[in-house]
């Protein structure tokens, strides 16, 4: 966000992310550095709903405003993308025609350039609401598609639309770069075109049981607890009463334990606050919780680590990685960098990957304990995170290694005594976004932010693709924000990363 939107948000008292320290991990809070309580993180004054409308409004016009004064560098800039030349690929029997789906992200986009520079047509496609995606109109994408919006009332016509799309187009080969939402659909998808004995390969999860096993988190910790993989200690509940029974056989005692949900969107899932270990304060603590917890709203509690956060991001074929990206992380990241050094990511997540013989795109989330250096698994993203794009300085050895996953072996003219898996660059470049990077600049990240902005790089420009860099503010941003004005669906953030309110 822009700093004049900073000041909005104070002005009209609406809650914007803003980091501060939590016993060792990034959460988000109100404009200030005060600990919140559970009920209070990351919820919106939905008392005072004119605010809101009034800050969405006040976003829009700025944007759309603003919108101008970016016509003349963006000509220029698509002008001068023109005399780019780009190599065509050398052998026809290495191109492919690929589906990417996964359009607001810029990890979609980065994918769709790590392919259509290796000489691969990219197909884009995504649901309706993000038909607006600045990466359609990116020049490595030869065509793009509409897809149904996916709810629990419309999920077959979504299903159904995304299979008829990948009959249709003829496509040799699909990379689902999913939403959180379509994670689980897109494996259905798969397993029905395996058992159509379709010639498409699918860089996805193998079957839907497996998807819902890493999406959940509590099935997650209990498998790697079988496979013998560090996790921190964590209790099933199915009720408010379940934490009281846990209290009374002493858990909380001298420990740090929290509330969990299972819901990926809740309001509670940056809260990290201590379970009291005494029965006034945990009385008081659960009021909070009092109508939240049930079967429709799973919690779990969980031993919270003090350290470090970090990602293990990996393209895998039946247990084998072919590409894999760690990075320092937190419940909201908006800028990556290398952490190749945390060797012990790797091979916790080889060690897991191995064990269960995954296919797909997966990223696995970690606390490093503080005294022991050990990596403790917090849970499983199915789907390809946004630390892909430590890998733009090395998109060639990405394309190859997407090519080696879904084709088992090399593009013919590429050697094979290249070190697999691919990573990022050595000391690769910082990555951010700018309208983050720029709100900082009026805090007391100041610093920190303009280092990064000096000596790094922004995760949607490229001089040879320009277009969504003024896109994904100027007309992503603002069609999600007016389809929420006219809805009146309330949010909290604009997370230029995912190109998404949230």
């Amino acid at each position: 966000m822009s700093p004049l939107y900073q000041l909005l948000d104070v002005l009209l008292d609406v809650r914007i992310p803003v980091n501060s320290e939590v016993q060792g991990k990034e959460t988000f809070g109100a404009a200030s550095t005060t600990i919140l309580s559970p009920p209070a993180i990351l919820k919106p004054n939905m008392n005072n709903s004119s605010k809101l409308q009034i800050k969405t409004l006040i976003y829009l016009t700025t944007l759309v405003a603003s919108s101008v004064l970016m016509v003349v560098p963006a000509v220029l800039a698509l002008l001068l993308s023109f005399l780019k030349f780009r190599k065509p690929i050398k052998n026809a029997a290495n191109r492919r025609k690929v589906l990417v789906t996964g359009a607001p992200h810029t990890k979609g986009l980065q994918i769709c350039r790590i392919l259509s520079n290796a000489g691969h047509e990219v197909i884009l496609a995504d649901m309706k609401r993000f038909q607006w995606s600045a990466s359609r109109f990116s020049n490595c994408v030869s065509k793009w598609f509409t897809l149904p919006n996916l709810n629990k009332e419309t999920k077959e016509d979504y299903r159904s639309s995304l299979i008829k799309l990948i009959e249709e187009t003829e496509i040799d080969w699909w990379i689902p770069v999913s939403h959180t939402a379509t994670a689980v659909v897109d494996t259905e998808v798969r397993v029905h075109l395996e058992s159509t004995n379709s010639r498409v390969k699918v860089l996805g999860i193998d079957d839907v049981k497996t998807a819902a096993l890493l999406d959940d988190k509590l099935l997650f910790l209990a498998d790697c607890k079988t496979l013998g993989l560090p996790v921190p200690r964590f209790y099933r509940i199915q009720s408010s009463q379940d934490v009281f029974t846990l209290w009374e056989k002493g858990l909380f005692n001298n420990s740090h334990f929290f509330l969990k949900p299972l819901n990926p969107y809740s309001e509670d899932r940056v809260c990290f606050t201590r379970i009291p270990d005494t029965l006034v304060e945990l009385s008081s603590f659960m009021q909070g919780y009092k109508n939240k917890i049930s079967p429709q709203s799973p919690y779990f509690v969980s031993e919270f680590v003090k350290g470090d956060e970090y990602t293990g991001n990996v393209l895998c074929k039946d247990g084998k990685i072919h590409l894999f990206v760690s990075n320092p992380s937190s419940p909201m990241q908006i800028d990556y960098q290398d952490a190749r050094d945390k060797t012990k990511i790797y091979n916790w997540v080889e060690s897991f990957v191995k064990a269960k013989k995954l296919t797909g795109s997966l990223c696995f989330d970690f606390m490093e304990d503080p005294r022991t250096g050990e990596m403790m698994g917090i849970e499983c993203n199915p789907r390809l995170h946004s630390s892909i794009v430590l890998m733009d300085e090395k998109r060639k050895e990405a394309a190859n290694a997407i090519f080696l996953a879904l084709e088992g072996h090399l593009p013919s003219g590429e050697t094979s005594g290249k070190d697999y898996p691919v990573t990022p660059k050595v000391k690769a470049t910082h990555v951010y976004w700018m309208y983050n990077e720029l709100s900082k600049l009026f805090t007391r990240e100041a610093a920190a932010a303009a280092r990064r902005i000096l000596h790094g790089k922004d995760a949607v420009w490229d001089s040879s693709d320009p277009l969504p860099f003024f896109l994904l503010p100027h007309l992503q941003i603002p069609t999600l924000l007016w389809d929420q004005l006219w809805r009146g669906q309330p949010w909290e953030i604009v997370n230029f990363c995912l190109g998404q309110l949230r």
